[in-house]
């Protein structure tokens, strides 16, 4: 079972709890960030014609796939460097 289906799951019928409204509004949240980011690679793959299934890709393509993994690597990092400044305690 996926994380994302694990997670509807368990939010049902919790939904008088704050917890059950917390889970399904990240589980709304990442999901509507997955979709983002597949049509934004989709996007700029064809952008920087990209050419599916073929043997070669053209210079521009092969820039374009370069700085689109170049942009994913740099939101990574921003993203763990926000986990330490905000860290998940336990109360």
């Amino acid at each position: 079972m996926s994380n994302l289906k694990l997670r509807d799951k368990l939010a049902y019928g919790v939904a008088d709890r704050g917890r059950g409204c917390f889970m399904r509004f990240f589980t709304l949240g990442q999901k509507v960030a997955v979709a983002l980011g597949i049509f934004l690679n989709g996007w700029g793959l064809e952008h920087f014609t990209y050419l599916p299934n073929a043997d070669i890709q053209s210079l521009l393509a092969l820039q374009g796939i370069r700085t689109m993994l170049t942009l994913a690597a740099i939101i990574f990092a921003l993203a763990t460097l926000s986990l330490y400044r905000y860290p998940i305690k336990r109360r």
